[in-house]
């Protein structure tokens, strides 16, 4: 470990320093497989995307005449979904 680039000298902030791209990648895949197992349950959506409870994958809001879209999104008539 080594102290993190930027950081105050005096500061106990420690970063992981790697130059091997196998650590890197074995990250990364760490990092979706989390997300993968938890899903958008845990993470979220970002919008126009909305969480489905049951498959934990981001989906399109639906929407129609009846059913508005979040703000700043309109609803394309062919999809039926916010975009």
């Amino acid at each position: 470990m080594q102290q993190c680039p930027g950081t105050d000298p005096h500061s106990h902030q420690t970063c992981m320093v790697s130059n091997d791209p196998g650590t890197a990648v074995g990250h990364a895949v760490a990092a979706g497989g989390l997300w993968a197992a938890r899903g958008c349950n845990i993470n979220g959506c970002l919008p126009p995307l909305r969480c489905n409870g049951e498959t934990g994958l981001c989906e399109s809001i639906k929407c129609d005449e009846g059913k508005q879209c979040p703000s700043g999104y309109e609803c394309d008539l062919d999809s039926y979904t916010c975009r």
